[in-house]
């Protein structure tokens, strides 16, 4: 359960790069919810040109509420997200209740992995 002092609000959605597209869509799919002020979502699309890239995704996971995770082979084989973006986000749902939502965007061996023990969704 998320404290009443918890500062997380926002979708962040974690995707490969090769999987763009899938993110396009999703993105499509939120743009009415975030044009209505009814969710803020977060990609590193929102990251500005010369920003420092790591923090701005550092702080955005520390806001996150929700995760998506767009999951692919791809993503699965991603080292960054492995080491940088899954392991505080496991993290925040376990000890402070965020919400990770596994979406297969791909085929992969998601069942394999400590992700399969979040429901997926489409």
């Amino acid at each position: 359960m998320l404290s009443s002092s918890s500062t997380r609000s926002k979708v962040f959605i974690s995707y490969s790069h090769k999987d763009a597209k899938y993110l396009d869509q999703l993105v499509e799919h939120l743009a009415y919810d975030a044009r209505n002020n009814l969710i803020e979502y977060w990609s590193d699309k929102k990251i500005a040109a010369g920003a420092q890239w790591r923090e701005e995704i550092k702080r955005a996971i520390e806001s996150t509420k929700v995760a998506v995770l767009l999951i692919s082979p791809s993503f699965l084989a991603s080292e960054f997200i492995a080491e940088n973006e899954l392991p505080p986000l496991l993290r925040a749902a376990e000890k402070e209740g965020a919400i990770i939502l596994p979406v297969i965007v791909r085929p992969s061996n998601f069942e394999d992995t400590e992700l399969a023990n979040f429901q997926a969704v489409n």
